[in-house]
């Protein structure tokens, strides 16, 4: 019977263990999702700023005649 109890309670023992080890990762998984939204946000601001700069550059760029001459320099 005590042998049965050592080895149920060792059982018990590494079952805490991985749940432990399991919430420790899930915790790590959650900060790098949410570092990863942050770059994603970063990155979306930039592109909108981008695009906001490229409206502007157009409109300066517009000749007398009202169309765009737009150059595409490589």
């Amino acid at each position: 019977m005590e042998v049965g109890r050592q080895e149920n309670g060792k059982a018990n023992e590494q079952e805490k263990s991985k749940k432990a080890k399991m919430k420790e990762c899930v915790k790590k998984c959650e900060i790098e999702i949410e570092e990863r939204k942050n770059e994603i946000e970063i990155e979306e601001r930039k592109n909108e700023n981008n695009r906001e700069s490229v409206k502007e550059w157009k409109k300066k760029a517009k000749n007398k005649s009202g169309e765009e001459s737009v150059e595409v320099v490589k």
